[in-house]
């Protein structure tokens, strides 16, 4: 994970901050705190829903090919399954369970890709004697 020190702070965050006594640390943190997929599944009503309403809207924004959702539809469908068949807390539990596999999943699928690429441009370079 890239470090947050690199981050531009603009004006308005700024004003905010020190018209209410806040550090940047401070906001960035609550809002950090509050980014729950698991939650925002299993209750999307939740009063605390904005960090992750946000959050999807960002992804959303960024997402620049369909072949991920389609990819990883699968664990979606299962959250959903999951919190329709299940008490409110037992769906918690699984719901993150699904969504470890899922962060599981696109990490192999990312690793799976990078050796790829790298096997493809080895190709051809190496020259026999």
């Amino acid at each position: 994970m890239k470090s947050l020190e690199q981050i531009r702070v603009p004006k308005p965050v700024s004003q905010v901050c020190d018209i209410f006594g806040l550090t940047v640390e401070q906001l960035v943190q609550q809002f950090l705190d509050h980014v729950d997929l698991g939650l925002y599944f299993s209750d999307p009503f939740d009063p605390d829903r904005w960090a992750n309403i946000f959050t999807i809207n960002c992804v959303l924004q960024n997402l620049e090919d369909e072949k991920y959702l389609l990819r990883y539809s699968k664990f979606v469908d299962r959250i959903m399954e999951t919190v329709l068949s299940n008490a409110k807390k037992d769906a918690l539990d699984k719901v993150y369970k699904i969504v470890d596999e899922w962060q599981k999943a696109v990490l192999e699928n990312r690793i799976h890709e990078i050796m790829k690429d790298d096997g493809d441009e080895n190709n051809g370079l190496i020259e026999k004697e």
